[in-house]
């Protein structure tokens, strides 16, 4: 401020450029020019101090409201002709209402939870507790007013939706759909089987059926081979003899011919009954041509031996024998793999075990041991060779090699072997072959060796070995499942190295499989293809297309991802029964094709059971401080979120401070200060 007086005294004190001006100039424009003069130059040294600037900052935000509906068939099931229309407009109405008080945010749900009111009412699973835990996850820690869920009550899918909790500090308001009365009704409840058998051998239908508002009735029950009116196989007429009538029967078939096999079960339509869907249900069934069977040789009795059989025998194609050297199957002919731990030892070589498994190229699986005879084994096999370490031993980790592409692994699997607990390996050093592939390697400590852990080989005369270097498998299987609630992880690697080994080799140089061949028609079917050069090198040069051609001869076309060396393909089918997959490509003018089958069976959950339950939707409200609608309450269920003096903005404040010399007003006012300053000293005639 001194400055500013200064600078001002020293420019007009007793400034003689005015005296010819008027003495109103003199006496009222000398002091408005000073103080501009003031202003600006006080303006200016304030500003060169640098002060800063604190805002307060407020941000208003609406509560949400959150619009869930049930999507799933048997909620069209309780509607009339028209009235889904009707019920979709009444949605999105309410959601327009809401929208102008709140932020309203709209589901569909039935098996997942999906943004938006597509309500086709066409999904084949309902599972409401995987609907809530997923809003629980979406908004956590935010500002939800209410949750509105319309459902019949029915799920199929996933726990109880009462044990479930929200999470939300909400209320739940539901809107109680379709009708809870019971009608006259026929239905099969479940069938139960073997989704896997084996040529030749017998197997079970469990089959539970039920009649409801039928008594005095017959209940007519049938099983086909194939769909309705194929080849009967059981026929029973079964008299009901209450209104709530529920029967259990067993049906013994013969698996006779290999493939997917369909089997129809129905009861007959009573008089006058609402609902037929429900009278029917397929089931398929793999029929087998015979097990893989797999020969685990122990020195001795080990933990490593139950996980490893445990792992194996997941694949109901494979039937593992458990042996030790001292009591030896008669012929290893019958196997098709030969798996051997801690042998060859110091006190069991087994040669003769070696020599058969060679001679008759039965592919082995080296697992060492503590037991483990190092100089014997590095004589009985030439994929590995380990020397200097004077049975000493390391604890290693699995790191695992993304080159490998005898098989291949999902990333999240890889990751979850590398989190594994250590293996105790032979201490020493480690020789590969060649032409070995390497799966795992070890990881000592922080240091990532080129030691393998896991590695393959098909020699010339085409017999398969792998060798593992390391014992402790017990602690993978017991670690994966603490940590995953499965063993996946470790079942998996060892079911597709076992895979590799068991299968006969297959010359093919285009190759499309499919994981399976049976799914559930909601399934995402995954394709894998392979092409591999004349040198049998794996390759992904070529575009291969697919082909899928179901029983009426509809046929879908696509196109497979590249990835790695491989292809990849994802895609969903609803159509029903046998599909069949022609793949073709071309490579240096040739054309290849590969064909396969596989089946989709029918999901029939929404069907089975009409009968919406109010009462659960009831509870489920007044537990979470809500209350239940019907469809044609919508206004009064606005009404009350509108009025639920719990349901309110909230306020965020925060502050913001900010040097003074960055607004831009503040130099835009000096600038016009000392502009008006100027052209007052002009108009009045001082230069």
């Amino acid at each position: 401020m001194l400055a500013g007086l200064l600078y001002a005294a020293v420019l007009y004190y007793k400034d003689v450029s005015f005296a010819d001006s008027s003495t109103a100039t003199r006496r009222w424009g000398l002091p408005l020019l000073s103080l501009l003069r003031f202003i600006s130059v006080t303006a200016i040294a304030v500003l060169l101090l640098t002060p800063l600037l604190r805002r307060k900052l407020t941000d208003v935000r609406k509560p949400y409201i959150i619009i869930a509906a049930d999507n799933s068939e048997s909620v069209a099931k309780g509607f009339t002709n028209g009235d889904t229309a009707q019920y979709a407009a009444a949605l999105r109405q309410l959601a327009a209402q809401l929208g102008e008080q709140y932020e309203v945010e709209t589901y569909h749900f039935g098996e997942n939870l999906r943004e938006g009111l597509q309500l086709s009412l066409d999904e084949k699973i309902t599972d409401l507790s995987a609907a809530v835990l997923e809003l629980n996850n979406r908004y956590a820690n935010q500002n939800v007013g209410a949750v509105v869920l319309a459902s019949d009550g029915i799920y199929n899918q996933g726990s109880n939706p009462l044990y479930t909790p929200l999470q939300l500090n909400a209320p739940l308001y539901t809107v109680a759909l379709g009708d809870t009365s019971v009608r006259k009704d026929a239905r099969i409840d479940r069938v139960l089987c073997n989704e896997i058998v084996y040529r030749g051998d017998k197997f079970l239908l469990r089959i539970d059926a039920a009649a409801f508002n039928a008594q005095g009735n017959n209940l007519n029950m049938s099983v086909y081979s194939g769909k309705v009116g194929g080849n009967k196989v059981f026929g029973k007429t079964i008299p009901i003899n209450k209104n709530r009538f529920f029967v259990s029967e067993e049906v013994t078939l013969s698996a006779e011919n290999t493939g997917i096999r369909e089997y129809t079960v129905c009861v007959g339509n009573l008089p006058n009954e609402d609902n037929t869907d429900n009278n029917c249900r397929s089931v398929f069934v793999e029929v087998l041509e015979g097990k893989q069977k797999i020969l685990l040789l122990a020195n001795s009795p080990h933990p490593d031996l139950a996980a490893i059989k445990k792992a194996i025998e997941r694949n109901k194609n494979y039937e593992t024998t458990l042996a030790y050297p001292a009591a030896l199957p008669p012929s290893l002919k019958d196997f098709n793999l030969v798996i051997l731990h801690g042998l060859p030892s110091e006190s069991n070589g087994v040669e003769n075990i070696i020599s058969q498994c060679r001679n008759e190229r039965i592919p082995t699986f080296y697992i060492l041991s503590s037991q483990t005879s190092v100089a014997r084994f590095n004589k009985a096999q030439d994929v590995l060779q380990i020397s200097g370490g004077n049975a000493a031993a390391n604890d290693v980790k699995a790191l695992a090699q993304r080159d490998f592409n005898l098989f291949t692994f999902p990333e999240p699997l890889l990751q979850a072997i590398e989190q594994l607990p250590p293996l105790s390996a032979p201490y020493g050093e480690y020789s590969a072959a060649p032409a070995a592939q390497h799966l795992l390697v070890q990881k000592i400590g922080t240091v990532s060796t080129k030691y393998p852990l896991m590695t393959l080989l098909q020699n010339a005369q085409q017999q398969k070995t792998a060798v593992l270097s390391g014992e402790g498998l017990w602690r993978w299987r017991m670690y994966d499942y603490a940590k995953n609630k499965n063993a996946d992880a470790v079942d998996e690697l060892f079911a597709k190295t076992v895979q590799y080994l068991a299968v006969k080799n297959d010359k093919r140089q285009f190759r499309v499989n499919v994981a399976k061949k049976l799914f559930s028609e909601n399934e995402t079917i995954t394709f894998s293809a392979e092409l591999y050069n004349d040198s049998y090198e794996l390759i992904n040069t070529s575009d291969v297309s697919l082909s899928v051609r179901n029983s009426e001869g509809k046929e879908y076309s696509y196109i497979f991802s590249k990835t790695g060396n491989a292809y990849t393909l994802e895609a969903r089918f609803v159509a029903r029964r046998r599909l069949q997959l022609p793949g073709r490509t071309a490579l240096n003018g040739k054309n290849y094709e590969a064909s396969g089958n596989f089946s989709i069976k029918p999901l029939q959950l929404e069907t089975a059971n009409l009968t919406a339950n109010h009462q659960l939707l009831y509870a489920w409200s007044e537990k979470n401080g809500g209350s239940s609608f019907t469809p044609d309450q919508l206004s009064a269920l606005a009404d009350s979120i509108k009025t639920n003096p719990a349901i309110k903005p909230v306020i965020y404040s925060s502050y913001k401070t900010q040097a003074a010399i960055n607004f831009r007003w503040i130099f835009a006012a000096l600038a016009f200060l000392l502009f008006i300053e100027w052209f007052l000293r002009k108009y009045w005639g001082s230069y």
